[in-house]
């Protein structure tokens, strides 16, 4: 059993009186302030003096080694099954070495402010080009990508928010892609020409509202959409009434236009061991239904939990506000659930608050989604698992405070015995696979997490540009390189839905900044399409050893970073110290925990 080591691993960066910084789902950052400057007057009333106080934090020393130029060497505390997948993650990119002043001892050529707003560098197809923060994002090819292409000239994302104008936008054909908000979404212009060995259906659309007909794709996304509860503001009666009562079936055709499938797993079919087929199989034994409100049962057990017409509950549903399809599932479930002895008082919230809300243990019901950090049950799972749950605890990544039940202690037991088979071996992966069941199983009993839909990935665009298919890791994690325009420009146009926060890949979190990292930075792996399963980027070859504790990975040569410098194996070792080190990181865990770096604390003081 690792949990407790795990959980100390997860807080390690914490400043002496201060927090730490905390993960988040997506779509916002927290900085921890390290120690503050006070003012003290001599006891004695005489000379008044200004001192600064000092504290200390913890950073890690990481088994982290440049061998040579091109050699770089990584030593793991324990195997894990996913180290391609996970070093494939953007935020394991290469920075120039010291170039950002955000490391203890390292005086860096520009702040992490510039560096994520002004002057992000990597070794990317492209280049930053310019931000205006809320209304456009450019990029430039990068002559000396040391890869294939870029074939286009630049990019350029114009930062519409609001659903209707970005529609418009596409309508207009001044972007290359079409976006489609779900209001104006008609299923039935889909013309379904095919589908691939990798399970993408491709045609067109159309024809729209401007007579023309476009392209399409859609591939099923690694990700869920769920209902989620606090499990100690909302007891378990309630939560499972809600479970019988929801219409997953109706609310994807209805609300969604069939934009996904009805779900009754946290992990999406995409990553079951065994595809849809297990996926359904298993499903067979979900104990709410999928395509029906079952009043019945979930009357029965709210009155036998002592609840009635005379003794109702009320809960609050929390969702992001302007989104009218949350709104609509908020109205239809609301509506359904009062004739079960439960009235639900809607909150749309603005994101970065839902999820401070969230993190900070003050929402009782709510509407999230999860996509995966890399393509295994393993990244769904560990919302799954009550101790990465506490919201009094720095970083919780589900906010369901799911402790002290039967349920919960299997779910942490099987976690345990998940992590003490990591290996990438057959034997281990099934272990794995059945514990994973075991977890989605006691999800159901409890119902702390209710999966609502898997949605599509879809991608409607117009014959101005070609654009290789995407995988289910989504489109914001598709390289544009191998995209190719026709017409007088050679610029991409596309349209940015949400909001971005950084261009520094240890610190965002959201969807947005991701989209356009993926084009700036590379590291040693990377999702070829957004496909996953990975290949070398930086890293041309790989030793791993008997015990897969060792990982020496050879690296490519001649790579160049967008502002001249070479690409050696110390640049990494620099951008993995941000990684880990930084107050700026957001993405920690990723090397400390799911990777399982080795490493020692060391204390140092901090002004």
């Amino acid at each position: 059993m690792t949990d407790d080591n795990d959980m100390q691993r997860r807080s390690f960066l914490k400043a002496a009186g201060g927090t730490a910084a905390a993960l988040t789902l997506a779509g916002c950052s927290s900085n921890d302030n390290g120690g503050s400057g006070t003012t003290t007057g001599d006891s004695g009333g005489g000379e008044t003096t200004t001192t600064t106080e000092q504290s200390t934090r913890e950073i890690a020393n990481l088994a982290i080694e440049a061998e040579d130029d091109y050699t770089f060497s990584m030593e793991l505390t324990g195997p894990f099954h996913q180290v391609m997948e996970m070093l494939s993650y953007s935020s394991f990119a290469a920075v120039p070495e010291n170039y950002v002043d955000d490391l203890p001892d390292v005086d860096g050529e520009v702040d992490q402010s510039t560096f994520g707003s002004e002057d992000p560098v990597g070794t990317g197809p492209f280049q930053f080009e310019s931000w205006s923060d809320g209304t456009a994002v450019d990029v430039t090819a990068f002559d000396d990508f040391h890869g294939e292409g870029p074939e286009l000239d630049a990019v350029h994302w114009q930062v519409i928010q609001d659903s209707n104008a970005s529609y418009q936008y596409g309508q207009n054909q001044n972007s290359d892609i079409a976006p489609m908000p779900t209001s104006q979404y008609d299923p039935d212009l889909i013309s379904v020409e095919g589908t691939d060995d990798r399970d993408r259906d491709y045609g067109t659309y159309g024809p729209m509202n401007n007579g023309e007909t476009a392209n399409y794709l859609r591939v099923l996304s690694a990700g869920t959409q769920y209902l989620g509860f606090n499990a100690q503001q909302v007891e378990k009666p309630v939560r499972q009434a809600v479970a019988y009562v929801l219409n997953q079936t109706s609310i994807v055709e209805e609300v969604f236009k069939s934009r996904g499938l009805p779900a009754t797993h946290l992990t999406p079919p995409t990553l079951f061991d065994g595809g849809q087929d297990v996926y359904d199989s298993h499903g067979e034994d979900y104990p709410y239904s999928v395509d029906e409100a079952d009043l019945e049962s979930a009357r029965q057990i709210m009155e036998e939990a002592g609840y009635g017409p005379n003794n109702r509950v009320e809960i609050t549903f929390a969702h992001q506000e302007g989104t009218s399809q949350y709104a609509d599932v908020a109205s239809l479930l609301g509506d359904q659930l009062q004739s079960v002895y439960i009235d639900i008082s809607v909150e749309p919230t603005p994101w970065s608050t839902l999820l401070e809300r969230g993190r900070n243990g003050n929402l009782e019901m709510f509407l999230l989604g999860w996509l995966m950090d890399y393509p295994d049950p393993h990244s769904f799972m560990q919302l799954l698992n009550p101790d990465f749950t506490n919201t009094s605890e720095a970083g919780p990544l589900a906010y369901t405070d799911w402790r002290d039940t039967e349920a919960a202690q299997a779910n942490r037991d099987a976690w345990g015995e998940i992590t003490d088979n990591l290996q990438p071996t057959d034997e281990a992966a099934s272990t794995r696979q059945e514990r994973y069941l075991e977890m989605e199983e006691n999800n159901w009993e409890d119902a702390v997490i209710i999966p609502l839909y898997h949605p599509y990935d879809e991608r409607i665009s117009y014959d101005t540009v070609d654009m290789p298919r995407f995988g289910s890791a989504g489109p914001s994690r598709q390289k544009l390189n191998q995209v190719t325009k026709s017409g007088d420009s050679n610029t991409f146009q596309d349209v940015m839905t949400g909001s971005i926060t950084t261009f520094d890949p240890i610190a965002a979190t959201d969807t947005a900044s991701g989209e356009v990292i993926t084009q700036l930075f590379d590291g040693l792996m990377q999702y070829p399409n957004a496909e996953v399963t990975p290949e070398g980027n930086l890293a041309t070859d790989y030793e791993v050893s008997d015990d897969y504790t060792s990982y020496t990975f050879t690296l490519k040569e001649g790579v160049t970073f967008h502002n001249g410098s070479e690409f050696t194996a110390q640049d990494l070792v620099y951008s993995w110290n941000r990684l880990a080190n930084s107050q700026n990181s957001n993405r920690d865990y990723f090397l400390l925990d799911n990777l399982g770096i080795e490493y020692e604390t060391e204390e140092i003081d901090v002004e």
